[in-house]
């Protein structure tokens, strides 16, 4: 075992304490045996000794939970898996920790990229376990946004909508929005691409990719004017994004019936509120073309 494993192996172990403490020391050393078998790759010997100590204290449960979910978090997923399958197969659970040790099941699926499986239990638990669907659907809503699948997440996303993470799922929704809105671009069905971006302002006004977005479509259809009004907007909803604005800014007032002098008056103004590098940097080469510019009418 290297020294990584014997660090979560005694981690591991000290958990088992409380649960142990009680019971017969052959007991304890079966199930510490159980853990040292899985940490090992020993599988086969694990399933016996884990087996075993299931069925004689069920009040172990949450420690094959803890175990599990470290074995995830380090990238052992086999191991992870096996924990939590072995649970469901062995252990005599009630409803509520049947579900739990369910979804630490689905999210070992989602995090080895077994998406189907992922996707397959959750839906079914927030079917068979309305009282639990949150949590469910949170990893349903995983599964769609690695497949990229923006309409599923945005179904997913507003089915759990409300409580005190209700303004979190808002933003992901206007951003799931921003995604679609961006496809749709690329596929040239402009009018699909503006309803969506409508869509994702009404659910967070204050996304910066709204305006981003909006800009290129402006910029799409031609309307100069109206694709500097949008861009423009940035500053005011997230200063961090102006810097991904200033392109095609600039290429709007160039294509644009407002002088570019406007264009050094506006990064003036984002100095102004919050320098960062790259507005600086652009300030700094616009007032050396508009410099040169009047150099050369004269």
């Amino acid at each position: 075992m290297t020294e990584l494993g014997l660090l979560l192996f005694f981690m591991i172990a000290l958990g088992t304490g409380w649960a142990l403490g009680r019971r017969e020391r052959k007991h304890s050393r079966s199930y510490e045996l159980g853990l040292r078998h899985l940490l090992n790759e020993q599988q086969d010997e694990a399933v016996e000794t884990l087996v075993e100590a299931l069925r004689v204290d069920q009040d172990n449960i949450d420690t094959h939970l803890a175990l599990g979910g470290l074995l995830r978090r380090r990238g052992e997923l086999e191991k992870a898996v096996f924990v939590h399958e072995n649970v469901l197969t062995h252990a005599r659970l009630d409803q509520k920790t049947r579900h739990e040790v369910q979804i630490e099941l689905a999210r070992d699926y989602l995090q080895a990229g077994l998406l189907d499986r992922a996707e397959d239990m959750s839906v079914l638990l927030a079917k068979e376990n309305p009282q639990f669907k949150r949590d469910s659907l949170q990893v349903t809503l995983q599964v769609y946004e690695r497949e990229r699948d923006w309409l599923r997440c945005i179904e997913t996303a507003m089915s759990i909508s409300g409580g005190e993470k209700e303004r979190r799922l808002e933003d992901s929704i206007s951003h799931y929005y921003c995604e679609l809105a961006e496809e749709q671009i690329e596929a040239k069905t402009f009018e699909a691409a503006r309803a969506s971006v409508v869509e994702a302002i009404g659910h967070a006004s204050d996304n910066p990719r709204t305006s981003l977005i909006l800009g290129k479509l402006e910029m799409a259809s031609g309307n100069a004017a109206a694709a500097i009004a949008a861009l423009e907007r940035v500053i005011e909803q997230n200063p961090i994004y102006v810097g991904e604005s200033l392109p095609l800014l600039k290429s709007a007032y160039e294509q644009s019936e407002q002088s570019i002098v406007g264009y050094e008056a506006y990064l003036r103004a984002c100095v102004e509120r919050g320098p960062s590098i790259s507005v600086v940097l652009e300030l700094v080469d616009q007032i050396r073309t508009n410099e040169g510019a009047l150099a050369v009418s004269r």
